[in-house]
């Protein structure tokens, strides 16, 4: 029907029907006309379905991807090469033949009205317990994958909750060069350590453009020893970020200006990179101008952002899938194709492990060393030096010249 797989089952009509490439939109109600919103959702495009329809049940195919419906209603979605993607969860009696029949009565998709017409839904999914679950949004908490967490799907200062993302972007937002900023978020380590888990979950959420007030908004002395030690850090860290911003409100405040209106407002204090003492400022003038020589490849990274969507910080197994320790590493990252970032986020580490990801030859940026890829070392990390590894080592000359 108009190039869709309608399905009828238990008073719910669920339409099923290609949306973009290898992809499948799903929508079902039990309404009597299902909602006509593409909400965040870009144009379908023309893709051809197939579908078949058995005494077994239906599918529909659209490129790579198929979706199977039993005669119980039960939803499966498989790769080109028959494997399961994703299935839904159900223990009941509908199907008395398969083997998930069960005396539970728990359905997979199940609709409570709501008073004023509508429905609520609980959509349940097959659990894999070696899954992991990435690019919901951004929680100021430090775990990049999330199996397992409880996630709160509101919206608040620091907080962005996918598929939603409101308060500071929302679905769909990446399309028109929207940044989002990971909030008023505090001057600590363990801040920082939140924010990177933040940025690359953003970036497989689909929004590339992403940053952080470096040193933290809330606190922070620049007077403080301890606190120019976490800007440091912060600041070599947010010179990998695709937007590389200092913000913050320092302590003390500075005395208001006036009487009246604005000026009653007290002022942070001051912010800029030679408010830190002159061992930071040199840092952080050692971190500007290689952002500034970085110029081209980031940009370059912003064009495969605009092309393709690909996040310009990206977790180690989007660039090397086939390695499966890459996989296990949640404190390192590679930012645009080449350069692997593993920041410092404890206080008073110099020193750090390094993973380096199998299938490549990586020079470290600093000391020109050069190592095969599949192996884990310990790398210096005095205060200036952040690791950096490059996979192409023309990109060493660029980031520390000699």
């Amino acid at each position: 029907e108009n190039g869709r797989l309608t399905v009828c089952y238990n008073n719910e009509t669920m339409w099923i029907e290609p949306w973009g490439e290898n992809a499948l939109r799903v929508r079902a109600c039990k309404q009597c006309q299902m909602p006509t919103e593409d909400w965040a959702l870009m144009n379908r495009g023309n893709y051809p379905a197939e579908i078949q329809v058995t005494s077994e049940g239906a599918s529909i195919r659209n490129g790579s991807i198929t979706a199977k419906v039993s005669r119980a209603g039960v939803l499966t979605f498989v790769n080109q090469e028959g494997k399961v993607l994703l299935e839904e969860y159900v223990r009941n009696r509908s199907d008395m033949r398969s083997p998930k029949c069960s005396a539970l009565d728990i359905d997979a998709r199940e609709f409570q009205p709501i008073l004023g017409g509508d429905y609520s839904l609980t959509a349940r999914f097959e659990s894999d317990p070696n899954e992991r679950l990435y690019g919901m949004g951004q929680y100021q908490q430090p775990y990049l994958n999330l199996k397992g967490c409880e996630l709160e799907l509101a919206h608040r200062n620091s907080q962005a909750s996918v598929p939603f993302l409101l308060r500071c972007a929302w679905a769909g937002s990446q399309k028109y060069g929207a940044l989002v900023w990971s909030g008023d978020i505090h001057s600590s380590f363990e801040s920082l350590r939140n924010q990177f888990a933040a940025g690359l979950n953003m970036g497989m959420a689909g929004i590339p453009w992403w940053t952080t007030d470096i040193g933290g908004f809330h606190g922070g002395d620049p007077s403080d020893p301890a606190f120019r030690e976490v800007l440091v850090r912060w600041f070599q860290y947010g010179a990998f970020c695709p937007v590389m911003r200092l913000h913050g409100d320092r302590m003390p405040h500075q005395k208001p200006l006036g009487t009246e209106r604005g000026g009653r407002c007290p002022s942070g204090g001051d912010n800029e990179v030679w408010s830190f003492g002159e061992e930071a400022y040199e840092i952080c003038k050692k971190y500007l101008f290689l952002r500034e020589r970085m110029r081209p490849y980031t940009e370059k990274a912003m064009a495969q952002a605009h092309e393709k969507g690909t996040p310009v910080m990206r977790p180690l197994f989007y660039g090397y899938p086939q390695d499966s320790q890459t996989w296990e590493v949640e404190d390192q990252y590679l930012y645009g194709d080449h350069i692997l970032v593993a920041p410092v986020m404890y206080a008073g580490q110099t020193s750090r492990q390094v993973y380096l990801p199998e299938g490549a030859v990586w020079t470290n940026v600093w000391t020109r060393e050069e190592f095969l890829g599949g192996q884990t070392i310990l790398v210096d990390a005095p205060l200036d030096r952040i690791p950096l590894f490059v996979s192409d080592a023309t990109l060493a000359e660029l980031l520390d010249p000699r």
